[in-house]
């Protein structure tokens, strides 16, 4: 009694397998597929995600920065005058506070130093002091005036981390939009060789009809042995046919498992048929490629390299000083407080010019690099030129494989007409074999044509969206 349920839950199960694997892969689940399962894909969305944590990476430069130091000496150096210089000294300093390079071009620091000088078998008359702490917080700056003006070198090593970062980040959208594209087009060019198998079946089918029907009048004398020959040499041609897009079928399938990472022959699915070829329209365009934007984040980049290298090359003229509160004293907790008034102040403010005198070299320098951004400027004007080209051309393509496509329903509607009248005839006796062969061949032309016109149509289609800046 419990073999009934188990036999309609096994053929349930087979049911349901059978019905899974006829289930058929649109485009969009298969590009889906593409994009969880494909390593270039993943490698590159990881890229990016890590290309978009170090976004903020230049902003670095005009960071706070906290720095500290300590330094412990002795000396024993023999001295001019043991009375006035002692015989040894014996020194510490300690020393932490904030630096930052801010986007004019101004570097300032402001720290905290603590000190003790300890200076042995020094006389007391010429020394009172011999062991004592220095207290200071001091605020030092440069301002450059000519190199780095306004923050112009800083400013273009900023810029020069962003638009590396921007290549190394369209780079890898390439990477992924180009898999996609192959994907589709793959997609595509199998479903159309499918379809070409089916008709080449049928195709088959109706020469081995054909030679059949040559064989029995052959036998009974009412044909020629040519038109039984002739639907022979017929039937090997669909076969040859047939088996070349097997083959052609066999090669695309492996490498749709590839671009899944699978290293199974057969693709498992069917896929959708091309037959809404004629209502296909290219999507609309926004924006530019992603390798023409890459190509001008490479102009960008050479600008700015250009830009640093000027700057580094340049005179430079500074303007630095410093503010500092001091203290000093026996004890070290009087030597602090003395520090945070104005009682001991000191200042200081000076001019540091520096001028570069091989004056050729820098010339032709300069030079390179301006020859290089003018360079950069043309290759980006040039791309985006042969892309405006490009996008032009496709168009045109696309209409013309469209008509041509319309052209080829027509074309492939009249030959049926044509083929099953004469087939018609045939059985009356009132054609030749030869002729019925003729028109099979005019048949299973026009529906290549055919199937090669909506390839080519969904092929355009795919590539379109190389100039969309969405996903496929």
């Amino acid at each position: 009694m419990k073999t009934k349920p188990l036999l309609t839950l096994s053929a349930a199960l087979l049911f349901a397998v059978f019905s899974a694997q006829a289930e058929t892969l649109t485009i969009n689940d298969f590009l889906k597929m593409v994009k969880e399962k494909n390593e270039t894909i993943l490698i590159a969305e990881k890229n990016i995600a890590l290309f978009n944590l170090r976004e903020d990476e230049s902003d670095q430069i005009y960071g706070t920065q906290f720095f500290a130091n300590t330094l412990m000496s002795v000396d024993k150096k023999e001295t001019m005058n043991t009375s006035t210089q002692g015989d040894r000294t014996d020194y510490n300093l300690y020393s932490a506070g904030l630096m930052k390079q801010s986007s004019f071009g101004l570097k300032t620091k402001l720290s905290y130093n603590l000190s003790h000088t300890d200076i042995h078998n020094a006389s007391a008359t010429f020394l009172p002091l011999r062991n004592f702490h220095d207290s200071q917080i001091a605020l030092e700056f440069n301002q450059s005036l000519l190199k780095n003006f306004l923050g112009s070198e800083t400013e273009a090593l900023k810029k020069l981390s962003t638009h590396d970062l921007n290549t190394k980040i369209i780079g890898e959208k390439i990477k992924i939009k180009s898999t996609l594209i192959k994907a589709e087009n793959l997609y595509w060019n199998l479903a159309g060789l499918k379809k070409l198998q089916n008709i080449l079946k049928d195709s088959l089918v109706r020469a081995e009809k054909i030679k059949s029907w040559a064989s029995e009048r052959f036998t009974t004398g009412l044909g020629d042995k040519s038109d039984l020959l002739q639907a022979d040499a017929n039937v090997k041609f669909r076969e040859f046919e047939l088996k070349s897009t097997e083959l052609d079928i066999a090669v695309l399938e492996k490498k749709m498992n590839q671009l899944l990472n699978s290293k199974e022959e057969k693709f498992a699915f069917d896929l959708s048929d091309l037959n809404e070829a004629e209502k296909l329209n290219l999507p609309s365009r926004d924006g530019l490629r992603l390798d023409t934007q890459l190509t001008a984040e490479v102009e960008l980049l050479k600008k700015e390299n250009a830009q640093l290298n000027y700057e580094k090359n340049r005179s430079n003229l500074d303007l630095y000083g410093s503010l500092a509160l001091n203290g000093k004293d026996a004890a070290k907790s009087k030597a602090i407080d003395e520090s945070t008034t104005t009682d001991k102040t000191s200042m200081a403010i000076g001019l540091k010019w520096v001028v570069p005198l091989d004056f050729i070299t820098s010339s032709d320098v300069k030079k390179s690099y301006q020859l290089e951004t003018m360079q950069a400027e043309l290759a980006t004007r040039q791309k985006q030129f042969d892309e405006e080209a490009e996008w032009s051309e496709l168009n045109k393509k696309f209409l013309n494989a469209k008509e041509k496509y319309e052209l080829a329903l027509k074309i492939t509607e009249a030959q049926k007409k044509k083929a099953s009248y004469e087939r018609e005839r045939l059985k009356k006796g009132r054609t030749v074999t030869f002729q019925v062969l003729n028109f099979e061949q005019d048949l299973a032309q026009s529906e290549l044509l055919k199937v090669k016109n909506e390839i080519e149509l969904y092929s355009l289609f795919a590539e379109a969206k190389l100039y969309n800046q969405g996903d496929l």
